[in-house]
């Protein structure tokens, strides 16, 4: 689990890395903001189909 956690929080913090390079001309981003203002945090779908879980 551990190495789990490490390996997403390191490939979050290059997302955001390349988010603020490819956002930094648009007036009032704000990296790592979530765009749909739920309020609720998901984690990023990994594109694994679960079929098990369904």
């Amino acid at each position: 689990m551990c190495l789990f956690v490490n390996r997403f929080v390191s490939e979050w913090k290059k997302y955001l890395d390349y988010e603020a390079d490819v956002m930094k001309d648009v007036p009032g981003w704000k990296v790592g903001e979530n765009v749909y203002n739920s309020g609720r945090w998901m984690p990023p779908a990994t594109g694994e189909l679960r079929p098990d879980v369904w």
